[in-house]
């Protein structure tokens, strides 16, 4: 009879999937942007303090358009926002932005490691730290308007953060997700 190998390092290091499409989505420079904020200052004066940082509906309007066109896609929090709210805050906050039937698809936030000296982390590490407990899923965007995102960079899509999110992302990250060509828009005759 064969001895069996109970040496644990020979054990499996790969995890299963948790999600087979992830957007890891940033907040600012993504959802808000400086273009809303000129927008919310103008039409405000002075700004409600219950309107501190509030998103561009463009933005959120591109969001829900990926998420309607994409319905496996789970969002997975990797915004800076993670410090001051839990995951319940971030998912409340996302039913008033988006409703209830897309925030229920934020399913987590990336963990918090690698800060640097002036208070900031290292986004791709982090979304590393996520993907080797939860598994590699099948496709992946990290929709950010910064470029720290090695291992990653491969996967991000970036935002101008003067913009946020705009139709032309959202066209982008659906044909990705879907592998469809998307823009059905109006043709232009010549």
């Amino acid at each position: 009879m064969a001895k069996r190998n109970t040496n644990k390092s020979t054990k499996s290091t790969s995890v299963i999937p948790k999600y087979r499409q992830v957007l890891f989505l940033d907040i600012d420079g993504v959802l808000n942007s400086h273009q809303s904020e000129v927008m919310y200052m103008n039409l405000h004066d002075p700004i409600p303090s219950s309107w501190d940082q509030r998103p561009c509906p463009i933005a959120l309007g591109n969001l829900v358009k990926i998420l309607k066109d994409c319905p496996d896609v789970v969002i997975i929090i990797s915004s800076a926002w993670r410090y001051w709210k839990n995951l319940k805050e971030l998912k409340e906050m996302f039913t008033e932005w988006i409703g209830k039937e897309y925030a229920k698809r934020i399913k987590g936030t990336t963990p918090v490691t690698d800060i640097r000296i002036d208070g900031s982390e290292y986004r791709g590490s982090c979304i590393k730290k996520w993907i080797e407990k939860n598994g590699m899923p099948s496709k992946f965007i990290i929709l950010d308007d910064n470029s720290d995102m090695e291992p990653y960079m491969d996967h991000l899509h970036k935002t101008c953060s003067l913009h946020g999110l705009q139709l032309g992302d959202a066209f982008i990250i659906v044909e990705y997700f879907t592998g469809k060509p998307y823009y059905n828009g109006p043709k232009t005759v010549i």
